[in-house]
Order: structure tokens, then sequence, then C-alpha cells
């Protein structure tokens, strides 16, 4: 369905492009789990869209604070997630506060050079040498809940292209994000578990610590812990890898 929306976009593309274009959103399609996600990502969203580095999240805005859960990192450092986290679970972030307030439009930044929407830069974007920043997302109806995806180290220099073709990749990527998060969700029910308690299952399945989780989370290292023992508690495990191993035994399509 996607793809027919996109017959005149494609048009404008040269014929090197629109095959990549073509084979990317397919490939998309067959996005199942997060290994499929940044494989996919690391593969034909790159060839059509060079990048370094990505990281995606379902975005709540109550026009106060910013709240981001469920994030999907491919070559991007979590540890800037941490930098930029305020009080309350909530975050500040340029690219995402102009997205938001700029009609949820597609975003370029160049922090090094001085030029973009959003002045001045936080010192995390030199930190984590966030380079030439194309940020979009795709907005619910009511306007309060988005996903959001956002490339750095982009080649440059950025240039209205760069955020046209943003207009085209972005519902793709957000059509294989809703089903790898959901996906995780459908599963976790099988074996009774929260979509919390799938969360937490899933990063202890990728081997991040408490403390990586708690700052993917943006929540205390403290609470992490005490959840994750009472996920090893629910499942009658003795430890966090015996608890991945029971859930998948007793879902064999895997948290």
């Amino acid at each position: 369905m996607a793809l027919k929306n996109n017959h005149r976009e494609i048009s404008l593309l040269t014929e090197t492009e629109a095959t990549q274009f073509v084979s990317m959103a397919s490939e998309g399609t067959d996005v199942n789990t997060l290994q499929d996600f940044e494989n996919w990502v690391r593969g034909s969203v790159r060839s059509f869209f060079p990048h370094e580095m990505l990281i995606a999240g379902s975005v709540r805005n109550d026009f106060t604070d910013i709240g981001i859960d469920r994030l999907l990192a491919v070559d991007f450092p979590i540890a800037y997630v941490d930098a930029v986290r305020l009080g309350r679970g909530s975050f500040t972030c340029p690219t995402l506060n102009s997205w938001f307030s700029r009609g949820y439009r597609a975003q370029l930044f160049d922090p090094a050079a001085g030029q973009g929407a959003v002045v001045p830069w936080t010192p995390e974007f030199d930190r984590f040498e966030l380079k030439n920043v194309a940020a979009h997302g795709v907005i619910s109806p009511d306007r309060r809940t988005a996903t959001y995806f956002s490339f750095s180290r982009v080649p440059g220099p950025l240039n209205k292209r760069h955020a046209w073709l943003l207009e085209l990749i972005v519902p793709h990527l957000h059509q294989a994000y809703v089903r790898v998060t959901s996906s995780a969700n459908v599963q976790a029910g099988r074996v009774g578990l929260s979509d919390v308690e799938a969360t937490l299952l899933h990063w202890i399945s990728k081997g991040k610590s408490d403390a990586d989780i708690a700052t993917i989370l943006a929540r205390s290292p403290h609470a992490i812990k005490h959840s994750v023992r009472r996920l090893i508690s629910k499942l009658n495990a003795g430890t966090r890898h015996e608890a991945v191993a029971k859930a998948a035994w007793l879902d064999p399509v895997g948290i």
C-alpha cells in the first residue's frame, strides 16, 4: 500500500535511488524483530539514506514535558539519552522539541556549523558527536504521541532534499517500528507478562545491565533492580538469564 502512494515521489528519484527505495520498502515489510530492524537499517535503509547512527522511540508530549518509551537504537550512543534526561522521566532534546513546535516537519541540524532550526546547541551534541542530524516522525491523530526517528552523521551538507527523502522513508520506518514493538507485547501476553516486564526481558536478553536498562527506560537503577527481581520471581527463575530462557520456553516465538 505504501509503495502505491509513493509513485509520484519515486519518479523524482534517480534510477539508482528508485531501485534502492523499492528494495528498502519491500524488505521493511519483513521486519518483525529487533534484530530484523537493526539489519534492515544497517542494510537497505542506510543504502538509500546514508547515515551512521539511528535512534527511534515512542514519544509522549503533554506540551510541558516530553517522554520517550521503547527506544530502538542502531549504532547510537544510548548514554546520550541519559545525558539529556530530566526529572520525572522526561527529556530535553533540541531536535525533538523543534519537531513538535514546528508542525511535525522533517528537521535538519548541523550543530558543528551552527546551522539549523535550534540554537544554541547543547553540549551533548558535541560530546557524542551527533553531527548532521536529520529527524522526522509520525504523529498520532490526537497529536499527543508519535514515533520519532533521528539519524546522525548524515553525509552533508544537509539540504532540502534530505528533508524530502525523510518524508519518503519515515512512514516505512514507522510501520516496521510499530510491528517490532507490538510483537513484543503480544508475545509477552502469552506468558502473562506486562508491557514493562516484556521490555525488561528484552533488554536483559540483549545483555544489558540494570544500569543500562535504567538509562534506556529513563528510570532509576534501584527501580529497575526491583522490577527485575520481581520478574525473575514471577517466572520462578533463579537468575536473569534463566528468566529469559524460561520465557522463551513458555513462548516458542520468543520475547
